[in-house]
């Protein structure tokens, strides 16, 4: 319960103190004023960190909620999680010329990028075909191909000749044994690619060398001898290149790696944070509430004549006005500003009527009234204060007279305007100075 007091912009013979219903009076109504005071609220906006400061203490809860609800509900998600496992094997490829050292024939795959090598094997090894040799041999309940793919990762080492074959599941076991398997069949798949043109090449020469025995030829001729030589040349080829790849590291052991409880809440206290601020900087935005004396004088284009704050509560209570109670107190000041303030800005237009009104009730137009009618009062001004408020009048309580007759006896003619004025005595503010009434 705060009182604002504005002074009217233009001459009148009467002046206003009201809040925002002020407006009224000024003709603020019209299309283009509206526009005006959108475009005032949009040069409004908060432009230093005290008032971004100020948004923020506004909008706490807002802020709040989200960073108490966001990492909570993750913390609460991820202890609902099944735990989770990962287990590593640790994959040597081996590039050394074997064909070019025995049989004088260039391995093609030394002729690429070590480091296209080494993603070619990775992609490889995430062949469909070899995931159901992983997935049969295993025997891991409930595994599929699919899903082995989707838990499990192939990654080619920077620095190395390694592929570090990783596979997740909620069983450290299950883990282990998933990932040795899937190192032990790649080592095989991969010499089965190597050695297949290998292979191909030996069943040739031994068809060969079956068809010269058919044909009676001699093992001392000099095709047998020849035949025989690139056999035993190829199966060389072949016994070495078998051995190109072999697990160097298989997985000892499984590390848990999920779910992560604590990373998860600090995640959700960032995500919580970030959406409480943007959430709080909306609804600022979309509040068109007027929370301050200047945005009110910027929108009404009249100056503040005065602020009176709340009353004390044992005044409030016992129905008593500070300048009345208290009038020496620093609540008084206020009022008495008030009054000067008032006398000052009607220097020229010489009123002799001052209405108090408020857009809702109990917002203090009584006290204010009254305050300032003593305040008047004792600087030997001629007062008359009147009730509008026909429902729920209240100056006669401050004053301790009785509330009939009022002025809608005096409207309707049922008194005389004499008979309704009720003479008030106001005591002495300070010792030595003259009443007035």
């Amino acid at each position: 319960l705060v009182d604002r007091c504005y002074a009217a912009s233009e001459p009148r013979r009467s002046v206003g103190i009201s809040m925002v219903s002020k407006a009224l009076k000024q003709g603020l109504s019209t299309v283009d004023r509206d526009a005006g005071l959108r475009g005032e609220s949009l040069a409004n906006r908060p432009t230093t960190l005290a008032e971004y400061l100020a948004i923020l203490g506004r909008r706490r809860w807002i802020i709040i909620l989200p960073l108490l609800l966001a990492p909570a509900m993750a913390v609460l998600l991820s202890s609902r999680q099944q735990p989770l496992y990962a287990a590593s094997a640790e994959i040597y490829l081996k590039r050394a010329d074997i064909a070019a050292a025995v049989a004088g024939v260039t391995d093609p795959t030394l002729q690429v990028d070590p480091v296209r090598f080494l993603q070619t094997q990775a992609s490889v090894a995430r062949d469909p075909k070899l995931a159901e040799r992983v997935v049969a041999r295993a025997g891991v309940r409930g595994m599929t191909p699919g899903g082995l793919l989707g838990s499990s990762s192939v990654t080619p080492r920077a620095d190395a000749d390694l592929l570090d074959v990783s596979v997740r599941s909620t069983s450290p076991r299950d883990a282990v044994l998933l990932s040795n398997t899937y190192a032990d069949e790649f080592t095989r798949y991969r010499t089965e690619l190597d050695t297949a043109r290998i292979n191909d090449a030996l069943e040739s020469v031994r068809t060969r060398i079956r068809s010269l025995a058919e044909r009676g030829v001699s093992v001392d001729s000099q095709a047998y001898a020849g035949l025989l030589v690139k056999q035993t040349d190829l199966e060389t080829v072949g016994k070495l290149l078998a051995n190109n790849t072999q697990v160097l590291q298989p997985a000892a052991g499984a590390a848990k790696t999920g779910p992560q409880t604590r990373r998860n809440g600090i995640l959700g206290l960032l995500l919580g944070g970030i959406l409480g601020i943007g959430l709080a900087f909306v609804a600022e935005a979309l509040d068109r509430r007027v929370r301050s004396e200047g945005e009110v004088e910027e929108a009404l284009g009249i100056p503040l004549l005065g602020r009176i704050p709340k009353p004390p509560r044992m005044l409030r209570k016992a129905d008593e006005l500070v300048m009345l109670a208290q009038p020496r107190s620093i609540a008084a000041e206020p009022v008495r500003k008030l009054r000067t303030n008032i006398e000052f800005s009607n220097l020229e237009r010489h009123a002799r009527t001052i209405l108090v009104t408020s857009s809702v009730q109990r917002e203090g137009k009584s006290t204010t009234i009254a305050n300032l009618g003593v305040a008047l009062a004792r600087a030997d001004r001629r007062v008359a204060l009147v009730d509008l408020d026909l429902r729920r009048p209240y100056l006669n309580r401050f004053f301790r007279v009785p509330p009939a007759p009022g002025i809608t006896d005096v409207v309707l003619g049922r008194v005389d305007l004499d008979d309704a004025l009720r003479p008030v005595p106001i005591p002495e503010a300070y010792a030595g100075s003259p009443g007035s009434n």
